[in-house]
């Protein structure tokens, strides 16, 4: 099989790369790749039907001086390129996996004649130039492009005149793939113990920032550049029976000068302390004059039994998988840790925000798990009352379950004052000051949070709601966009796209955003063929509108907290009395949609109806 070159576009099935601009697209449209990712994409395409060996991988693509292990790199890569292609590592279609030698690109590929896209030339292969210098010499300029033209995802106003530190995620050395959680786990404390010290003088990169860099290759300066960080903390970590062996090293991003690097070899027991003395450390190494109650905030918190701790860092593993299966074990976890140490206030104040997060993906009713998330609350509070987990997540609750919209911003207010980076409540804050008609202050709010986490995909998708709430349609549009760059398979940034679509009369294109959401949050197929699609075919989109009213009806029937959706289905189909109708089971299911009434451009046409007046009142809000 010969390369295909062309005007730096090669073509195989559906998709198209074009290597001068460094893009993925699918049938016309840009598919999201990250840069290690698209330039092993691009290196198997300089060979097509060739074996590329792991060697060679590493010689062209990975540099010697990389904070992660080049197995762990290459292997994240190809992960996330397959993903993008919707390929599979059992039954190949693009790329094929050699054991133990390397990669093979196996599907034909040919090059698109110049000014054409697969949008108007869908067949793969028609025209096939043979040219490996052509290729090539494309190749280089992907590469280069990717290099030296990062994406920068957010605005450093809210941050300027304070340095920035990323802990890197930690890597496991123990050899076993199921002690990630405790890696993760380990960087997820290090985040937070660190994010309590005082914001004019630094500020810490969020979780999913931190996690999007786990297997990069890339030097401390170029991490510096992408992501605007001053500092990077790095480390590992090797269990070996009872024993935690951990290694840390912070290094200035600009020069790549190691300020400070040092290794712990304790009993389980003992991590806590590690954590502490790691960051003590931090603070001596940057040069910041950290204050004596920065470092009275950094001291070691009281003894957890090490059954306890291992247990919820596990929950912590899965509570940041947002999915319903992935949920249900974290609050088995929360439970263990809950049981081996009963007045460990972190497992309680999480498992309350995993009892939020199964009613949010509807896996159980709001009547069920409110009482459950307020009680682990109460109880996490009564243990620890300076935790701002616990105050964050009882500013959730409030919020979204409770609308006890008085009590809201204290607990927000509270969390950050107590831990001034945690990007979680100042995105709880900005949903708030939105849903009380300050669309406009909401938005800085959550900016500030986009600050913190800037590869957050869930605060990117809500800058982009809250776009939507101010009714700039255009700009909300690009944001949700940018979310699903960070993440394709977000359902609320397509869910999100799909209501601002349908606001700009653009109705295929909020059909098609709805049908993806529905099909990354429940399953369901998104077959050309489906039901929806061809209501949508042959009658227009108020054929479209009674399909997904039907469907809606029929989840309604079998789990219930569809409700809103049912009332959005009516009002779109210009039934107002039924659209209330089901705004009165919306509040009764406590469907948490319902505290953003009041600024929803959805409800517009509602916003004269008495009972639509009365509605806000029992939901809390002021007409």
């Amino acid at each position: 099989m010969e390369p295909a070159s062309g005007p730096g576009i090669i073509r195989f099935g559906v998709f198209e790369v074009d290597l001068s601009s460094g893009e993925l697209r699918r049938e016309g449209r840009k598919v999201s790749l990250q840069e290690k990712p698209f330039q092993v994409l691009a290196l198997l395409l300089e060979h097509p039907g060739e074996v590329v060996t792991r060697e060679h991988l590493r010689e062209r693509l990975w540099a010697r001086e990389v904070f992660v292990d080049f197995d762990q790199g290459l292997n994240s890569a190809i992960k996330k390129l397959r993903l993008a292609l919707q390929d599979s590592a059992e039954n190949p279609r693009f790329v094929e996996t050699l054991a133990r030698r390397g990669y093979r690109f196996i599907a034909p590929v040919g090059a698109v004649p110049t000014g054409a896209t697969l949008a108007t030339d869908a067949q793969p292969g028609r025209s096939r130039a043979r040219g490996r210098v052509a290729v090539l010499l494309a190749l280089a300029l992907a590469v280069a492009v990717a290099v030296v033209a990062p994406r920068l995802l957010r605005s450093r106003s809210a941050l300027a005149g304070r340095s920035m530190l990323l802990v890197l995620p930690f890597q496991n050395l123990s050899g076993e793939a199921d002690q990630e959680y405790f890696s993760d786990g380990l960087t997820e404390e290090m985040i937070s113990r660190l994010g309590r010290l005082t914001p004019e003088r630094l500020a810490v990169i969020g979780r999913a920032s931190a996690m999007h860099y786990k297997g990069t290759p890339l030097r401390a300066d170029q991490i510096g550049r992408e992501l605007g960080v001053e500092y990077l903390l790095s480390g590992s970590v090797r269990r070996s029976g009872g024993r935690v062996r951990v290694t840390v090293a912070l290094v200035r991003t600009r020069d790549q000068v190691q300020l400070w690097s040092d290794s712990f070899d304790r009993e389980m027991e003992d991590v806590l302390e590690v954590q502490s003395g790691v960051a003590q450390a931090v603070v001596s190494a940057i040069p910041l004059g950290f204050s004596s109650d920065d470092r009275v905030r950094l001291a070691t918190p009281r003894p957890v039994r090490p059954q306890a701790y291992e247990a919820y860092l596990r929950g912590l593993y899965f509570w940041n998988q947002f999915t319903v299966e992935a949920e249900w074990m974290a609050v088995g976890f929360f439970e263990t840790a809950i049981r081996e140490d009963p007045s460990f206030a972190p497992a309680h104040a999480f498992l309350a925000s995993t009892y939020q997060i199964l009613a949010v993906l509807r896996a159980r009713s709001v009547a069920e798990m409110g009482p459950k998330s307020r009680a682990a609350l109460a109880r996490a509070l009564e243990l620890d009352p300076d935790s701002p987990e616990a105050h964050a997540h009882l500013g959730w609750a409030n919020l979204n379950f409770e609308w006890d919209f008085p009590g809201v911003e204290p607990e927000f207010r509270r969390a950050l004052e107590l831990h001034p980076n945690l990007a979680n409540a100042r995105h709880g804050l900005g949903l708030y000051l939105a849903a009380m008609g300050r669309p406009a202050e909401g938005l800085l709010e959550m900016r500030k949070a986009r600050d913190l986490d800037p590869l957050s995909p869930g605060i990117n998708a809500d800058v982009g709601i809250l776009l939507y709430y101010t009714r700039d349609y255009e700009a909300a549009v690009a944001q949700c966009r940018k979310a699903l760059e960070l993440d394709p398979r977000l359902p609320s940034a397509h869910w999100y796209l799909s209501r601002i679509h349908v606001a700009r009369e653009r109705h295929e294109e909020a059909m098609n955003a709805m049908i993806a959401g529905n099909a990354f949050a429940y399953g369901e197929g998104a077959d050309p063929e489906m039901p929806s699609r061809e209501a949508y075919r042959t009658q227009g989109w108020t054929g479209y509108l009674r399909q997904d009213l039907k469907e809606n009806l029929g989840r309604q029937s079998r789990t219930g907290g569809f409700a809103l959706n049912i009332a959005v289905g009516y009002l779109r189909l210009g039934d107002k009395p039924m659209a209330l109708d089901w705004l009165e089971k919306a509040l009764d299911e406590r469907s948490f949609r319902m505290g953003y009434l009041k600024v929803e451009p959805t409800w517009d046409p509602l916003r004269s109806e008495p009972r639509f007046q009365e509605l806000l009142r029992r939901v809390g809000l002021a007409p």
